[in-house]
């Protein structure tokens, strides 16, 4: 059994154990190296003072052949420079300090002094003057019965403010506007441009109310019929190229009577003879109260028209004057659809007929009237009393 074992699992060589000789010989030669490593050391050291010698003795010898240099100032900046000369002049410039009140001596000689006061400047910026530029169509000043209409307004006027914002697309002073209207001869864009321009402007023309639309096309002398977008759509297309229309100028009534009674300066008025009034027959007076006999006439078609829609119109429109309300109804009463018309007709119709009928009974009632003396009346009191 013991032969089988250590055929299968030999035991492993070990190392010769070191012997006494070995070690020896190992010791002696650690030490020569250790003596040749200080000896090496020790000519390294000898060498490095030999050179420290002969250095100190070549600069001794080099000092006094040369003189020593001049040690030199460094020059500072001239930034640096300039700032100390400014902190010395500040301090020079400063006041001596003043003797408080208390030490002050109680009469003051010599001049007063006085402090000078810095005045807030403030800059005004100069606007460009505005220059109108010059269109494809005619000036509208050159066009008699456009010419005509701007004359009868005034720069102040809402249809000239609205005008002159749809022209240049700005506000407009109230002394400018006539005469910057005069010279606009069209809207003057480039092709680059155009389609753009005219978008905001249509946008812009759009946001004013039918009645202003119509009012800015009566100035321009052009027709003022149709819808909204219509309207629009001429007013750019006129504005873009002015030309004459053929429509003459509508000048209100009011603005011609205004202007002609209106004198001028330095012109005396010329007395005016009384007109000769006109004796009135007596048949034409018994005529006219006939025909009245006390009863009022019933309103027309336009009158009730205008009672039923006035008080409306009132309300949403308070800044405008009863006279210019109902002149916009009158102008709406004349493009009223038929069917519309008919209702205020019809009810017409039937407050006639009811007058007729009234004065009919009031002439009738009056022919059968009977006339009582005063006599008869006396003779009946004296039967009375006997």
């Amino acid at each position: 059994a013991q032969s089988w074992r250590s055929r299968t699992n030999p035991t492993p060589e070990q190392p010769n154990p070191p012997t006494m000789a070995n070690s020896e010989e190992e010791e002696v030669a650690e030490a020569e190296v250790a003596e040749e490593e200080k000896e090496m050391a020790k000519e390294a050291e000898a060498k490095e003072a030999a050179e420290v010698e002969e250095a100190v003795e070549e600069g001794a010898a080099e000092e006094e052949e040369e003189p020593a240099p001049k040690k030199v100032k460094k020059q500072e900046p001239k930034a640096k420079a300039k700032a100390k000369a400014a902190e010395e002049e500040e301090e020079s410039d400063e006041e001596p300090m003043r003797v408080g009140t208390l030490q002050a001596p109680l009469v003051v000689t010599g001049a007063r002094e006085r402090k000078k006061t810095e005045t807030y400047v403030v800059e005004v910026l100069e606007k460009a003057e505005f220059v109108v530029l010059k269109g494809k169509g005619k000036a509208l000043g050159k066009l008699a019965n456009v010419s005509a209409m701007l004359d009868s307004k005034t720069g102040s006027d809402d249809v000239m403010q609205h005008l002159y914002h749809a022209c240049f697309s700005r506000k407009g002073q109230k002394l400018k506007v006539k005469a910057a209207l005069r010279e606009f001869s069209g809207f003057p864009f480039d092709a680059s441009t155009r389609d753009a321009e005219l978008a905001k402007r249509t946008v812009a023309i759009g946001k004013r109310s039918m009645d202003e639309l119509k009012q800015m096309l009566k100035v321009c002398c052009q027709v003022s019929g149709g819808s909204k977008d219509e309207l629009v759509a001429r007013l750019l297309e006129f504005l873009g190229k002015p030309s004459d229309s053929g429509i003459s100028a509508k000048v209100d009534s009011a603005v011609k009577r205004k202007r002609a009674t209106t004198p001028k300066k330095g012109s005396a008025k010329k007395p005016t003879k009384a007109k000769p009034v006109a004796k009135k027959s007596e048949a034409s007076g018994k005529a006219k109260k006939d025909s009245a006999v006390g009863i009022k006439k019933p309103p027309s078609a336009l009158e009730l028209y205008l009672k039923e829609r006035l008080p409306a119109l009132k309300l949403k429109n308070d800044e405008v004057s009863e006279a210019d309300l109902e002149k916009h109804l009158k102008d709406k009463w004349k493009t009223l659809a038929a069917d519309k018309k008919s209702k205020f007709d019809d009810e017409h119709k039937v407050l006639l007929k009811k007058y007729d009928e009234a004065v009919a009974k009031a002439k009738a009632a009056a022919a059968n009237a009977t006339i009582v003396d005063e006599e008869e009346d006396g003779d009946e009191d004296e039967g009375d009393d006997e």
